[in-house]
Parts: C-alpha cells; sequence; structure tokens
C-alpha cells in the first residue's frame, strides 16, 4: 500500500510533546478541551485506547487522549490528543465504538459530557484485538483481570461481528493466556510464601 492510499485509509493529528504522563484527572481535564472543539464542528468521536482504559479503572497511564472520530477535527495547539479518523477496513468497528460509546461520569455538565463520551469495555477490547501491539495485550490482560469492567460475553458478540471468526479465536486464545499468567503468578505467590515460613520456622 503506498503512502497517498494510507493517508486516504487513516487521517491522523499526532501531537508531539514532552510532559509527563496524564492520570485520569488529566484526561478529564484534556477532554473537555476536545469536546468544546467537536462541538463547534459537530463531530462525532469518542475516546479510546489507554486514556479509555484509564477511565474505566485501569493503573496505566496515557501519553495523550486517542480520540476516534468520524470526520476531521481542528483542535487547539496546546491538547495532547491523537485524532484517527478511519477511513480502512476498521472503519466500521471505529463508527460502531463511537455510536455505542457512553457518557464520562464527573465530566461536567451534560453537553459537555455527551460530546466526548467513552468508547465501553466491549469495543475497547475489539479494538485492542485490532491494535495487536505489545501495549494493547497489557490492556486486553488488564481488562480480562477486571470482571466488573469487561463482559466477557458481549466482548465476543463485538469482536465476532466487526474481527470475524479468526479475530474471535484469538480473543479467546488471548482470555486464555491471561488467566494462565494470573493463575502462575497466583501459584508463584504462594511459593514465596510458604517459603517464607518455612525459613521462620
Amino acid at each position: 500500500m503506498d503512502e497517498e492510499t494510507m493517508a486516504k485509509n487513516l487521517v491522523a493529528t499526532t501531537r508531539f510533546y514532552r510532559s509527563s504522563y496524564l492520570d485520569a484527572n488529566k484526561i478529564i481535564t484534556e477532554a473537555v478541551h476536545i469536546a468544546r472543539a467537536v462541538t463547534a464542528c459537530k463531530a462525532r468521536v469518542a475516546i479510546a485506547g489507554d486514556a479509555a482504559l484509564a477511565l474505566h479503572g485501569s493503573p496505566h497511564l496515557a501519553e495523550d487522549v486517542l480520540v476516534l472520530a468520524d470526520r476531521p477535527v481542528d483542535l487547539p495547539s496546546n491538547t495532547r490528543c491523537r485524532l484517527v479518523v478511519r477511513r480502512d477496513n476498521w472503519k466500521n468497528l471505529c463508527a460502531a465504538a463511537i455510536a455505542r460509546a457512553t457518557p464520562i461520569s464527573g465530566l461536567g455538565p451534560p453537553a459537555i459530557a455527551a460530546a466526548i463520551p467513552l468508547v465501553t469495555p466491549p469495543f475497547l477490547a475489539a479494538l485492542l484485538m485490532q491494535g495487536a501491539r505489545s501495549m494493547d495485550r497489557f490492556g486486553l490482560e488488564w481488562m480480562f483481570g477486571a470482571p466488573s469492567v469487561l463482559d466477557v460475553a458481549e466482548a465476543r458478540v463485538v469482536v465476532r461481528e466487526h474481527l470475524g471468526g479468526f479475530g474471535l479465536e484469538m480473543f479467546e486464545r488471548e482470555r486464555e493466556r491471561c488467566e494462565w499468567r494470573r493463575r502462575r503468578e497466583a501459584e508463584r505467590t504462594e511459593e514465596e510464601r510458604d517459603g517464607g515460613q518455612n525459613e521462620a520456622t
């Protein structure tokens, strides 16, 4: 695929900065600024990526606020935002994620909250599967370990619809891998505790 075709398929505005990571409170502050710009151009957007994970309760911090959008948005120059408009094979997944996104709790006035909603966990899982990067796997592992956050049955439906049967198979493999890691870590913790008790006696 040549550069021109890639540019047509994916419109991305990336801002580079030397600064600290964003926690949930800083992400909300950035979201308010983004919401104002979004409202002005009547775009439909949703927060995804590490920022969405953080707002769902993940301890991971975000370098920026990843925003899925249905059209380009002119953002303030100081906004720590990565705006992505998909026009490739994943555009339907992103459009569905935006359509099903929910308002962010504590964001402020209803109009602001409605302008910059949050991708729901099932769609976020599908987006992370589509990304297939090492950082995305960390996010998936946290979600699989947080049953109060991710409804696995609902995530399966979303993954199968947008990533197909092979995507669903990979989703199940990743879930099984994460469960094995959690069991192994629990066993190691128990072994270390038992070893310490034996030394004490």
